[in-house]
């Protein structure tokens, strides 16, 4: 998001606690409030267990109570599992060695990334909708207008939630059916996110798409993993 240059962005997400979180952010009262608890937090296993306990029962919570567990669950355990169903579920990331990084300066970091965030947020509006939803009523093929998605990639996607499918068969009807979705757009801009796969490549091929390669990460931030942008062709910038 903090390389789209646009005076006004929509941003649309299943994951509800992700966009709860953001909305705190972007909220004048909340979200300044919500950075100074997070600059208190403790890196302890019961100041874990207790936003775990408000992402496992959400009812009675503000927005903002739900983005301050999320952070924390999420920072707290460093576990690979934003997204999936064990997101409110692992253990405090202690470190015993000397080797390595270490996960609370990670959690100081993180929060204070959120500053920059902040700013961000504050012109963005959010939305839960499903993606196919989503494509029906919010997207207009107009000059001056731009849509990044980051679908669920294929295999690696399969552990979430909010997935495309447990299956090649499955993962190919959903992906067809989102570029299916995006071809009719030929002049607002369509970018797309994705792991080098395949299938990806028999979905969009070069010679209807443009295709940026580079080396991605993982969400344990581990190396080489190819990913690609791809990108409309002749589309008005």
């Amino acid at each position: 998001l903090e390389e789209i240059e646009s005076r006004t962005i929509l941003v649309n997400d299943s994951h509800r606690e992700l966009i709860a979180t953001a909305q705190a952010m972007a909220d004048a009262t909340t979200g300044p409030k919500l950075l100074r608890t997070l600059r208190r937090k403790i890196f302890h296993p019961d100041e874990l267990k207790r936003a775990q306990a408000v992402l496992a029962n959400q009812a009675g919570f503000s927005k903002a109570e739900i983005a301050e567990a999320f952070y924390v669950a999420c920072w707290m355990t460093r576990s690979d599992a934003v997204g999936t169903g064990n997101e409110s579920k692992g253990n405090l990331c202690l470190r015993f060695d000397a080797g390595g990084g270490d996960s609370v300066v990670r959690f100081r970091n993180a929060r204070r990334s959120l500053f920059r965030y902040r700013k961000l947020f504050l012109r963005c509006s959010f939305s839960c909708q499903d993606v196919f939803e989503w494509i029906a009523e919010a997207m207009r093929d107009k000059e001056g207008h731009g849509y990044y998605f980051d679908p669920p990639f294929f295999k690696a996607g399969r552990r979430y939630t909010h997935n495309a499918g447990k299956t090649d068969v499955d993962e190919k009807v959903w992906h067809t059916r989102l570029r299916d979705s995006l071809l009719p757009f030929r002049t607002a801009r369509i970018v797309l996110r994705m792991y080098d796969h395949p299938t990806v490549r028999e979905l969009y091929p070069e010679t209807v798409w443009d295709w940026v390669c580079f080396a991605g990460r993982d969400q344990a931030n581990n190396p080489n993993k190819p990913e690609v942008l791809i990108v409309s062709k002749g589309a008005a910038v």
